[in-house]
């Protein structure tokens, strides 16, 4: 997944992007206004792929579904917080 690919994802899934302040405007902060989670994402957006394990935090920590293609990051989730 590239970071315009997960900005869409999760923009569909009801949260908001917005850039930071002057001083950090190499980043956009990603939040989910019905939980509270937050992400950041840096700069600039473009088709580079992501970490799949990077994309599955994001999505986990904003509380919303998970990609597909970066759900068997859980089984690597669950053992590295020692929950296998």
């Amino acid at each position: 997944m590239t970071k315009s690919d997960l900005l869409d994802w999760v923009a569909a899934h009801g949260c908001t992007i917005e850039p930071l302040s002057e001083a950090r405007a190499r980043v956009l902060r990603i939040k989910n206004p019905s939980n509270g989670g937050t992400a950041w994402v840096d700069l600039p957006i473009n088709d580079r792929q992501m970490r799949d394990y990077s994309v599955f935090k994001m999505c986990y920590g904003l509380g919303i579904p998970i990609p597909d293609c970066t759900e068997y990051m859980r089984g690597v989730d669950d053992h590295i917080h020692g929950r296998d």
